[in-house]
């Protein structure tokens, strides 16, 4: 049976190797889609249900909207749905509980804020209002879901704000938690990756424009302070998990709108650079995940923004040359009980290590590298291919593909 099993799990890796071949060129890069089929705006708002991406509301400048489109990531096609029967508005939040959606807060016009809360249905493409947000009237909140329910925080009215409120969609109530553990602030990101939470970055403030991640503890109901962005501090950038890992991209840094990306890594609590964003210095742009693929746009750069693009992650497939590739390699190959990392001494070690994820881009282990040829064992890993990168100094310097027999 096992000789059957390594057989089979052979042939599905000689076939696995021609479409990584095929795609590695696709890696770390992005992908222009159809664009948003609405007028073009920015400061929408965007959850995601299943398959589908919805995006709506926004700003162009003048005029404010209450429109929404779902974008099948099935069939890469928009389709308009039912608008909010709501006052039109902006920078207001979206997220998504049980299979429905939800849009909370904003703001239309030069002072009218809101707190209103809507629910979306997808089944009969309706809206239903639900109680209020019992926070403060305001714009550019964040939000963030565990479990079963959400969690809307921070966002700016007369004042900035860091307080956190727990909504539970099964008897439509909320409750204060303990304020968020950084300055106040509004237009900051927030994403949920590996079982935690948590909010980052926006504006504090006269020339306060923070980098600075924070992570929620649910069950202590307490924030501790992670690694801050590799990047300036910046407002109205574009945050949203995925797998085991989130984006970071965009925003305006005080300056100047930007166009830079990273990943951040939960395990490592570290950021790693990834490709620009390609459709220009951007803010307001919204960003989201569904059936594992990842899509930012809309915005504001030069104009409002009617693009969209996929980025495809640089661990969906094998890069076989990288810029190390003569100073990195993996022996033997296929592994057994025991795999070599080599190593040649030209390169330095800082903070490096070894991640190991499987087939569907799952993180199996990361291990540190702590020296020169270092050896690893194959412990409690099943026969069959497996891809790996070797970070160092917070880049990613070599990715593969490793076999296990």
């Amino acid at each position: 049976m096992k000789k059957i099993l390594k057989q089979i799990s052979v042939t599905v890796a000689i076939i696995l190797m021609f479409f990584s071949s095929k795609y590695s060129s696709a890696q770390n890069t992005w992908i222009q889609r159809d664009s948003f089929p609405g007028a073009a705006r920015y400061h929408t708002i965007t959850f995601s249900i299943g398959s589908k991406i919805y995006v709506g509301s926004g700003w162009d400048g003048t005029n404010y909207f209450s429109d929404f489109f779902a974008y099948d990531t099935n069939n890469n096609m928009w389709q308009p749905v039912a608008s909010l029967p709501a006052v039109s508005r902006y920078a207001a939040v979206g997220f998504s509980v049980n299979g429905k959606g939800y849009i909370c807060c904003g703001r239309s016009g030069n002072t009218t804020y809101l707190n209103d809360l809507w629910e979306y249905n997808p089944a009969n493409d309706s809206w239903t209002q639900k109680t209020n947000f019992p926070g403060s009237v305001r714009h550019h909140p964040v939000a963030f879901v565990l479990g079963d329910s959400a969690y809307v925080a921070c966002g700016q009215n007369a004042a900035f704000k860091k307080d956190v409120w727990r909504y539970y969609p099964a008897n439509d109530s909320w409750v204060q938690k303990n304020d968020f553990g950084g300055a106040a602030r509004h237009a900051a990101i927030s994403f949920v990756t590996n079982g935690s939470a948590y909010i980052g970055g926006g504006y504090t403030g006269g020339v306060n424009y923070v980098n600075d991640l924070w992570e929620y503890n649910q069950t202590n109901d307490t924030w501790s302070q992670k690694a801050s962005f590799g990047t300036a501090g910046k407002e109205h950038a574009v945050g949203f998990s995925w797998n085991d890992r989130a984006f970071e991209g965009t925003g305006w840094n005080g300056n100047n709108d930007t166009q830079d990306c990273m990943w951040y890594d939960p395990f490592a609590d570290s950021w790693i650079s990834i490709a620009n964003y390609p459709g220009g210095n951007t803010e307001g742009a919204i960003g989201g995940s569904a059936n594992n693929r990842c899509f930012v746009g809309t915005g504001l750069g030069s104009a409002s923004s009617k693009q969209w693009w996929e980025y495809m992650p640089v661990i969906t497939g094998v890069n076989e040359v990288s810029a190390n590739a003569n100073q990195l390699f993996i022996s033997p190959q296929p592994a057994h009980d025991f795999f070599t990392l080599n190593i040649i001494s030209t390169v330095t070690l800082n903070n490096a290590s070894l991640i190991i994820y499987n087939l569907l881009a799952q993180k199996i282990s990361q291990t540190s590298i702590s020296s020169f040829n270092q050896k690893f064992k194959c412990d409690g890993l099943i026969d069959g291919m497996y891809f790996y990168q070797v970070i160092n100094g917070g880049k990613i310097i070599s990715t593969g593909k490793i076999i296990f027999d």
